[in-house]
């Protein structure tokens, strides 16, 4: 890749290249959710999720059910060819534009998804996703530096572009509701009745 610009990212293209070397080819059956999965079952009530970054959707058996069913979407075209092979509902879209109505989910989720975006990218990241909610966000995300440098030598330069401790990102999102369940790395928000635009 060309040396990189980081007020100029094209998160798809990156992705894609990334993903034919291999990249979370590992999470096409499984999902960095995993650890918190019977968390958010047992404790949010929920019918429909959206996944934001969801790969090829490795997290819809771990989050759908009998009366849950899970949507995800993914800016890698590579990742949704996959998820849509495997009989997944996934989606092309990036998070600052996610291509859904508001309020249409009972629950939001990413995971390790938004440290890879731009700083500049953030708000509308966090805006879209609770925008899309119509009850809880949970988020998984990374606090420090990515640490695979396989995948930085061959994007060159470090995929998480925005580090910060999880209380940072826990302010970018308290404006749209309240934060009842945090630990290092996630929080799950229940979002205000008249938040969202």
């Amino acid at each position: 890749m060309s040396t990189f610009n980081k007020n100029s990212i094209d998160y798809q293209s990156l992705y894609d290249q990334l993903r034919q070397r291999g990249y979370q080819a590992d999470r096409d059956d499984t999902s960095h959710i995993r650890p918190y999965a019977s968390w958010i079952k047992r404790h949010l009530t929920y019918c429909s999720v959206l996944d934001i970054g969801c790969g090829s959707g490795g997290s819809f058996r771990l989050l759908g059910g009998k009366h849950q069913t899970v949507s995800g979407v993914d800016v890698s075209h590579l990742a949704v060819q996959k998820g849509t092979a495997l009989g997944r509902n996934v989606v092309q879209a990036s998070v600052t534009d996610l291509p859904f109505t508001d309020n249409c989910f009972d629950l939001v989720v990413s995971s390790d998804v938004f440290e890879h975006l731009h700083q500049s990218d953030v708000d509308t990241a966090v805006h879209e996703a609770v925008r899309v909610s119509n009850q809880f966000v949970f988020m998984k995300i990374a606090t420090r530096v990515d640490a695979i440098k396989k995948w930085k030598r061959l994007a060159g330069h470090p995929l998480h572009l925005t580090i910060n401790p999880i209380q940072w990102w826990i302010q970018r999102f308290e404006r749209w509701g309240e934060v009842f369940w945090q630990d290092d790395h996630a929080f799950a928000l229940k979002k205000k009745q008249d938040s969202g635009d």
